[in-house]
């Protein structure tokens, strides 16, 4: 039998929330309270422990906007232990265009960005071959590098130095903690 869900504010039913989770948007200075869950099955009936939501004022520390004439979509931001950033995403931006320092390879480019806790550009680099290279997925790596993960569709040609097993390989591009390629590695089959 499916379990079902009451989400209660200070003890009281709130009718809307019934579900496994609990959405409360916008947020409000009245939403701060003590929160807990009914879990429902037909044999049993049982209460979370209550938990309380507190507000504290939001303050936007930083925005920054990165990227050239092209397209640029941020995929993936990851924290670094120096409380900076690396943003991983594609661009279409040309060569040295914007903040797009890097050359530029084919139709769509692996970009990284990394931040430091300001916002503020360290180093930004792009990767990629003749057809479209998209990240998916940024992690850290030994020694302060980076390990970039995604999708291409390019040949050897650029920064790709595996030749294509199918239309569209899985790709990792392994950078230094200065955004130098150190190697890069290419998987897949014959198909897409």
């Amino acid at each position: 039998e499916p379990l079902t869900y009451q989400w209660r504010r200070e003890a009281s039913p709130r009718p809307e929330a019934t579900h496994a989770w609990l959405r409360i948007q916008p947020v409000q200075d009245e939403d701060a309270a003590n929160f807990s869950v009914r879990v429902i099955n037909p044999s049993n009936t049982t209460d979370s422990a209550s938990a309380r939501l507190s507000l504290l004022p939001l303050k936007l520390e930083w925005q920054r906007s990165f990227g050239g004439a092209g397209d640029e979509v941020p995929w993936e931001i990851l924290p670094t232990d120096d409380d900076g950033f690396l943003v991983g995403g594609l661009s279409t931006s040309g060569d040295a265009d914007g903040d797009h320092t890097g050359p530029t390879f084919g139709g769509l480019d692996f970009w990284a960005v990394r931040l430091d806790a300001a916002g503020n550009v360290i180093w930004n680099a792009s990767f990629g071959g003749a057809g479209d290279d998209l990240i998916r997925a940024i992690a850290p790596a030994n020694n302060g590098g980076f390990l970039l993960a995604g999708s291409s569709e390019s040949g050897m040609s650029g920064t790709k130095t595996n030749a294509p097993f199918g239309d569209r390989d899985f790709w990792i591009v392994r950078v230094d903690a200065s955004g130098s390629k150190l190697w890069d590695a290419a998987f897949g089959g014959c198909g897409q």
